[in-house]
């Protein structure tokens, strides 16, 4: 009895670490998320890990933003290697950039309007989803659905569908794009579910 009891402990045990879910937690500027699994991370380490090594108020961490040309990359996934597979990737990247404005309100009219710079890159770019105020671990936030068309001589045109959330926290606000195939790959389960895992940990 005592050998059985044993076994089914180990058995728990062994079960709990195979299916324990990653996260992705950086306490600098207080952002938790559950990773993509069996996704490849590329996160920016050298800079994170000298983050995490000392205690840094706000005015340090917009300073390291702005050395940073404004836009801080704090974790990315990729669904297959970018040195091995051609053509458009699922990628996710997690950005943390200054927040200028005061109130909600003006935190989403100046991400509304941001909308319009895509035209500048990408002549196609049409809104599948209009900016839409959404709540995020209790916290307002926005997002939009948009779609163009990207590509180089070696890959032909590629068809973007990009989905890029942005919820402000104080100073900050995180930046999260979702970027998937319009035709090929179809990875909309998977960004909403990782959305709902979202903490803001200040």
């Amino acid at each position: 009895m005592k050998k059985l009891i044993f076994i089914l402990l180990i058995a728990a045990v062994y079960s709990i670490n195979v299916s324990a879910q990653k996260i992705f937690r950086d306490e600098a500027y207080g952002f938790s998320m559950d990773q993509p699994k069996d996704w490849l991370v590329g996160d920016n380490k050298t800079i994170m890990n000298n983050l995490s090594k000392v205690k840094m108020d706000d005015a340090n961490l917009t300073e390291v933003i702005k050395s940073n040309k404004g836009s801080l990359l704090l974790t990315s996934f990729y669904k297959y290697d970018v040195k091995t597979t051609a053509g458009l990737i699922p990628t996710i990247q997690v950005n943390v950039r200054s927040n200028p404005t005061k109130t909600f309100e003006q935190f989403y009219s100046a991400m509304s309007q941001s909308t319009g710079a895509f035209k500048n890159y990408f002549p196609d770019f049409k809104l599948l989803k209009e900016p839409t105020i959404i709540e995020i671990n209790g916290i307002k936030a926005m997002y939009f659905i948009g779609a163009y068309t990207m590509g180089t001589v070696a890959t032909g045109p590629m068809k973007v569908r990009s989905r890029t959330y942005a919820i402000p926290s104080g100073n900050f606000f995180f930046q999260l794009n979702f970027t998937d195939d319009q035709n090929k790959e179809d990875d909309t389960k998977l960004f909403d579910a990782l959305v709902q895992t979202i903490k803001i940990l200040k």
